[in-house]
C-alpha cells in the first residue's frame, strides 16, 4: 500500500505490506491484513518519506522475505489527482530483509542492506532475486541477494579499483549481510559483486539485443544441470570437447566453417568483439580464455584481451611444467566415449569418468597417488539413473 513518495509525506502512515489468503482455486479469499509498515528514511538526501516497494522475494523455506523500493516522482497532475511513474531515482531506495515468526505470526525487520558505493549506499533500482555462490567448493542456494541498481560504482565514492569506474546495472550482497566499516570482511565495496548492463550511465556503450545478458542467467537455478565435461568426436577429425570452463571445437577440415561457427558460438555467449576474439585466437597456439571477453566493450577490449593473453601463457607455462599428467580417451566401438580421464605415469590420476554405450555417464571416479606414487581410488560416484 503506497501512502507516501518523493512528492508526498504522510505523518500517520507509512507504505506498508498486507496479505491476503488465496483459495485452492488460486482466486483471493478473505480480506487484506495488515503485517508491517516501512520505516521513514532518515537520511540527509531525502526527506523523511519512504519510497514506493516494487520488488519482493522469499526463501525456499518462506520464512525470510526480501523487499526493495524504487524511486518515484510525480510527472503531471490534474485537479484532485496526481499521476506518478516510477523513475530512476535510486539514491534513497533500500532494501531490507523482514523474518517470520511461526508461533507469533508476525513479521520483524532483520536487517536492511547496503547497495553500491555512491552516497549513502541505497541505490537501488527496483529489483531483487535470490542467488547461488560457491563457498570451499560446495555450491550453496540462497546465498546472494542481486538487486538492480544505479551508481553502484562511482569515481567519487570507488575505494578499489575495478574494471569500470562506473555500474550501472546490479549488484550481489551477501544474504547474511554487509557493512560501511571498510576494515570488517562484508565492507560493501569488498564483498559485492557488480555486474555493468552497459546500456546508459557513463560508459555509454549500448548493448546489442543479441547479446543481451539478463541478471537470471548469473543465478545458478539448479545445480545439477551444471555440466563439466563433453567429448564429441564428429566426422571428418571434426570434435568437440569441453573440460570445466575451457572450450575446444574443430568443426570440419573446413576452415572457413569452423571460422563462422566460433564467431556465432562467440557472440551466443555475450562475446561483442567476437571477430576481434577469433583473430586473437587463431593466432596463438594456446588455449585462450575467452570468458575474460564476456560483456566486454569495444572500447575496453584491447586492454582486456591483453590481460587474457598473459593469462592464456601463464596456464600453458604452469601445464608444460606438469606435463607428466595427459588425458586419455577410450571409445566404444560404435565411436561413443567409453572412459575419459588423466593418466601419470601410466597410472590413472584425479577425475576419470565411465559411459555406457548411450553416452550415459554411469560411474566417476577419483584417482591420487600414495606415498609410494602408486595410484589409487579414493572417491567413486555411481549414477543409477541410468
Amino acid at each position: 500500500k503506497i501512502v507516501e513518495d518523493t512528492d508526498t509525506v504522510n505523518l500517520i502512515e507509512n507504505n506498508s505490506i498486507w496479505k491476503i489468503e488465496i483459495a485452492d482455486g488460486g482466486d483471493f479469499n478473505g480480506n487484506e491484513i495488515f503485517c508491517f509498515e516501512i520505516n521513514d528514511y532518515n537520511q540527509s538526501n531525502s526527506n523523511h518519506e519512504s519510497n514506493p516497494i516494487s520488488d519482493i522475494v522469499f526463501t525456499s523455506e518462506g520464512d525470510k522475505m526480501y523487499i526493495t523500493e524504487k524511486g518515484i516522482q510525480s510527472v503531471w497532475s490534474v485537479p484532485g489527482q496526481t499521476i506518478h511513474v516510477f523513475e530512476g531515482v535510486p539514491h534513497c531506495s533500500r532494501v531490507f530483509e523482514y523474518v517470520y515468526d511461526f508461533q507469533l505470526m508476525e513479521w520483524s525487520l532483520s536487517k536492511q542492506y547496503f547497495v553500491g558505493n555512491y552516497d549513502k549506499n541505497n541505490n537501488t533500482n527496483g529489483g531483487v532475486a535470490l542467488g547461488s555462490r560457491k563457498i570451499n567448493g560446495s555450491m550453496q542456494t540462497e546465498e546472494l541477494l542481486w538487486v538492480s541498481g544505479s551508481a553502484l560504482r562511482h569515481p567519487s565514492y570507488n575505494d578499489f579499483p575495478g574494471a569500470y569506474d562506473y555500474v550501472y546495472g546490479a549488484t550481489a550482497v551477501p544474504r547474511s549481510g554487509n557493512s560501511l566499516v571498510p576494515v570488517l570482511p562484508n565492507y560493501v565495496q569488498t564483498s559485492s559483486i557488480y555486474v555493468d548492463i552497459q546500456t546508459f550511465g557513463a560508459n555509454n556503450t549500448p548493448i546489442l539485443k543479441e547479446h543481451s545478458i539478463y541478471i537470471q542467467d548469473l543465478i545458478d537455478l539448479d545445480e545439477e544441470i551444471k555440466i563439466y565435461h563433453i567429448h564429441i568426436l564428429l566426422k571428418n577429425s571434426g570434435f568437440i570437447f569441453f573440460d570445466v570452463g575451457q572450450l575446444s571445437v574443430k568443426l570440419s577440415d573446413n576452415y572457413n566453417l569452423s571460422q563462422i561457427k566460433s564467431i556465432e558460438l562467440l557472440k551466443s555467449y555475450g562475446v561483442y568483439c567476437a571477430n576481434e576474439t577469433w583473430e586473437i585466437c587463431r593466432n596463438h597456439s594456446v588455449s585462450m580464455p575467452v570468458y575474460f571477453l564476456i560483456g566486454v566493450s569495444a572500447k575496453e577490449f584491447e586492454k582486456t584481451s591483453l590481460n587474457m593473453i598473459k593469462e592464456a601463457y601463464r596456464v600453458e607455462a604452469f601445464h608444460k611444467d606438469n606435463d607428466s599428467k595427459k588425458s586419455y580417451i577410450i571409445e566404444w566401438p560404435n565411436g561413443t566415449i567409453k572412459e575419459v580421464g588423466f593418466e601419470q605415469n601410466k597410472q590413472k590420476i584425479g577425475e576419470c569418468k565411465y559411459f555406457n554405450e548411450k553416452g550415459i555417464n554411469f560411474k566417476t571416479e577419483y584417482w591420487m597417488l600414495d606415498a609410494s606414487n602408486n595410484s589409487f581410488i579414493y572417491s567413486t560416484i555411481n549414477n543409477n539413473n541410468i
